[in-house]
């Protein structure tokens, strides 16, 4: 009975040290060891094959194997996927000093394949909106990325024929141009003041002087070619002609009056005796 288990034991022993002799040793290399056949003998082979086969072969768990793996990073570590749309997922293993290193085989898995499922080959496929975590596991190590569907598939819709062109209207003649109203011309400022001057304003009888008048508008505007009206407020005293031209009559104190379009200047003029 003991017998039978020690060579059960040697059985999955011998399996598991040929399962490091192909992951774990570099190319080319091969362990041999010898098998006794007391119980004693199976319990101390083993114990060395094992112990040689962990050491040599991969380390025995630590970072110096020739294929151990220090980091896994999957890329990208994060997406987001309409439903219905697939990503490939990459993954990279490195060893403590940063090399990178040919991993023997990545074990994917989905935190909820219901939203988002993985192949093993990393195909990530979106199947209903939320968010799940994808995994990658390799000698030992692993790493996620976060993937998140968003909504419902929409289904395309198909273009709509294009309706037919509709025929152009004729085009309607165009209306003659109405003529141009002539421009009014602008009407002329309306005189707001009348200044009325003399070439002197005191006279003997019988003398003349010139009265000028000077029209402006309320912008302060000199006004020319306006009709001028010449009076006086004592016409026995003195009298004015048309042109402004005064005529002293006798002596006396007289105004001298200017008028156009209504409004009116004057100017007082002392007639003295000879």
């Amino acid at each position: 009975m003991e017998q039978m288990t020690y060579e059960a034991i040697l059985t999955i022993r011998t399996s598991q040290l040929l399962w490091y002799q192909e992951r774990c040793l570099p190319t080319g290399s091969r362990m041999s060891w010898t098998q006794s056949r007391s119980p004693v003998g199976w319990r101390t082979v083993l114990g060395v094959v094992l112990v040689a086969a962990g050491a040599t072969a991969c380390g025995d768990g630590s970072t110096t194997g020739t294929r151990s793996v220090n980091e896994v990073a999957v890329t990208p570590n994060a997406a987001t996927l309409n439903v219905g749309t697939t990503l490939v997922l990459d993954v990279r293993a490195t060893n403590s000093a940063g090399v990178p290193v040919d991993s023997l085989g990545v074990f994917w898995s989905s935190s909820d394949s219901t939203i988002a499922a993985v192949s093993s080959r990393g195909v990530v496929s979106a199947r209903r909106a939320g968010e799940a975590q994808i995994a990658a596991t390799t000698l030992g190590r692993s790493a996620t990325a976060t993937i998140r569907v968003n909504g419902v598939a929409q289904p395309s819709v198909p273009s709509q024929p294009s309706q037919p062109s509709q025929p152009s209207q004729p085009t309607q003649p165009s209306q003659p141009q109405q003529p141009q109203q002539p421009t009014q011309p602008a009407q002329p400022a309306a005189v707001a003041t009348v200044v009325v001057s003399l070439a002197s304003g005191t006279v003997k009888e019988d003398d003349q002087v010139q009265a000028t008048a000077v029209l402006r508008s309320a912008a302060g505007t000199v006004l020319t070619g306006r009709t001028v009206t010449w009076a006086t407020s004592s016409p026995s005293i003195a009298m004015v002609s048309s042109a402004g031209i005064v005529n002293a009559k006798k002596p006396g104190t007289v105004l001298i009056i200017a008028s156009s379009e209504g409004v009116t200047g004057s100017v007082s003029l002392v007639i003295q005796r000879k």
